[in-house]
């Protein structure tokens, strides 16, 4: 009788339980539904507000244009963080109707606005990236995506053939290092026949990728070319490899410095001679420091400027430092877009990096600056600020040694105590040699500090690490800070 009577009160409070369970379930298939709904609406808000901007906030457009891939990536491209939790025919729909919504962007129709394949460039290296994603019933986005990407390379093959030539060479191992960072055989295999299909729209685009190719692959026999630091380079430097050399690379009169500014062709055309063309290499290249013997070479183009670029192989993955580049172009569009810090002329350092494998590319050399370490220390028969300026102070190594041999926190506050008293600062004088009237020192001491102040900022957010004295170029020009090495 009691265990009867234990039953009966059990189920009386398991019922209600059930039917409550049962309501928040139907509650929750509700909101999922609405959800779907609202998702595609701001798909096709975000796609009218393209269709009708023209232009004239590239800002706002940038915005627009990284919301729709983040949802288009999100719930359609195979991420696996989707956070749509609807049952298989909801889901289902709601990646045909977003597939359905970017195709709507990509493809031309009659009586709707082109939206231009330009808007998708900031955001190329990611898009391109996605490449050989690997096909799943019922959801059309492979196919999408390489009408996009056919897209932006027919109209912008600048802007977007040096990702594709990356991706189809994920094969192959930087210079002389041990790391191997293969890419999958779907991409490379997706990679060529973009490039095949590109090949086959007009001679013109053969010759285009055939001249493309040659320089990369040039770049990367400089990447990986063997020399030793030291070795009787001489102050002319060392010879660069033959395959490098005038008579066996020129004719390249449809491929631009990689490391020019190419601003975007409204027209598409990017005709012959509205942009510098390469023309051939300098005959020497030099080192400039680095376990991996990165080489400083000089390509000279067709309006006659020389371009000093850094040729680099090894352990290091470019492609992190081509994402942070581009990560810091983003946000200086943002800074822009504010009156306040558009006033105070915030932003980050940038320069051009382009890999052409996992591991070897090629970075853009910054004129005008110095490595913080060399002013601070010097480099070579260079003496640094603090010799020069207070011969009597510890050296640095002294310094870091006497730090690193403490044991204990209270000895080590002791010691840092000595060294700020032996070891003091010195780089005030940067600014009195290199700005010497009041009035450029007052400006240049205030673009210091408010590059300082962006750059810790930014790097504080996105964890940017391994911060040093030897990863920080200071322009000498607008006493701007630019990191390296990312």
């Amino acid at each position: 009788v009691k265990l009867h009577e234990e039953g009966t009160m059990l189920y009386r409070r398991i019922c209600p339980l059930e039917k409550q369970v049962a309501l928040d379930r139907e509650e929750t298939q509700q909101l999922q539904t609405e959800r779907q709904r609202w998702l595609i609406v701001a798909l096709q808000a975000y796609r009218r507000c393209l269709e009708t901007s023209n232009g004239g906030s590239p800002g706002h457009d940038q915005r627009v244009v990284f919301r729709i891939i983040a949802i288009w990536f999100n719930i359609s491209g195979g991420l696996g963080g989707s956070s749509f939790k609807g049952n298989g025919a909801d889901h289902a729909a709601l990646v045909k109707n977003v597939n359905d919504e970017v195709l709507k962007l990509v493809e031309f129709k009659s009586g709707r606005p082109a939206v231009p394949s330009s808007r998708f460039l900031v955001l190329a290296y990611q898009i391109c990236g996605r490449l050989g994603t690997t096909p799943q019933e019922g959801n059309s986005f492979p196919t999408v995506l390489r009408k996009l990407v056919d897209r932006m390379v027919a109209e912008h093959p600048y802007h977007t053939l040096y990702h594709v030539h990356a991706l189809s060479r994920g094969d192959q191992v930087g210079g002389s290092g041990t790391h191997h960072y293969s890419m999958p055989r779907e991409k490379i295999v997706a990679a060529n026949e973009v490039l095949a299909r590109y090949k086959q729209g007009s001679p013109a685009a053969a010759k285009m990728v055939v001249q493309m190719d040659r320089m990369i692959e040039a770049y990367i026999v400089l990447a990986k070319h063997d020399v030793e630091a030291g070795g009787g380079g001489g102050a002319g430097g060392f010879q660069i490899p033959g395959k490098c050399k005038k008579r066996n690379l020129s004719n390249l009169n449809m491929v631009p410095v990689i490391t020019a500014a190419l601003p975007v062709d409204p027209t598409m055309t990017y005709k012959e001679g509205t942009f510098p063309s390469f023309s051939f290499f300098g005959d020497t290249c030099r080192l400039v420091g680095g376990v991996n013997h990165p080489k400083l070479v000089e390509a000279h183009a067709s309006d006659g400027q020389m371009y000093r670029q850094l040729a680099k192989a090894g352990n290091d993955d470019l492609r992190q430092d081509a994402v942070m580049q581009q990560l810091f172009g983003v946000v200086n569009r943002l800074l822009a877009d504010d009156p306040a810090t558009r006033a105070r002329r915030l932003r980050v350092g940038t320069y051009r990096v382009v890999p052409f494998t996992p591991a070897a590319g090629v970075l853009e050399w910054v004129d005008n600056t110095t490595l913080l370490s060399e002013y601070l220390l010097g480099s070579g028969v260079l003496k640094g600020a603090h010799e020069r300026y207070r011969p009597g102070d510890w050296k640095s190594r002294e310094c870091r040694e006497k730090l690193a041999n403490c044991k204990t926190r209270p000895e080590q506050r002791a010691t840092y105590t000595k060294v700020e008293a032996h070891f003091k600062p010195v780089m005030h004088h940067f600014f009195l040699e290199n700005f010497p009237t009041p009035h450029m020192w007052y400006q240049r001491r205030l673009a210091y500090t408010r590059s300082v102040a962006v750059n810790s900022v930014v790097g504080y957010i996105i964890g940017l690490g391994d911060r040093h004295s030897s990863n920080i170029l200071m322009d000498q020009s607008s006493a701007e800070m630019i990191h390296i090495d990312l």
